[in-house]
């Protein structure tokens, strides 16, 4: 096998601990795409949780995007965010 290939290296194994162990208990992030295991997140989970679901990495870059938009004043765009958010778990 090509270990230069990405779509190998991206879809088996987590991102944490690099091991493709436990297949079925990891967890693929909504916003960047990789794998992790329960157990390697901090905090650990037990199982996969409701709706989409965001690793550290995305959740942090996220928080600073939607500061920086409040910060601005447009609550306007704020709440359409929200909508979008909602409309998505419907």
């Amino acid at each position: 096998g090509d270990s230069s290939d990405p779509y190998v290296s991206k879809s088996s194994c987590c991102k944490i601990c690099r091991s493709g162990f436990k297949g079925d208990e990891m967890l693929l992030c909504d916003g960047c795409d990789e794998l992790f295991h329960f157990k390697c997140l901090d905090p650990p989970l037990d199982s996969v949780p409701e709706g989409d679901w965001f690793c550290s990495n995305c959740e942090s870059y996220d928080s600073d995007i939607s500061s920086v938009v409040e910060l601005e004043g447009c609550e306007g765009f704020v709440v359409e965010q929200r909508k979008r958010a909602d409309a998505k778990k419907a």
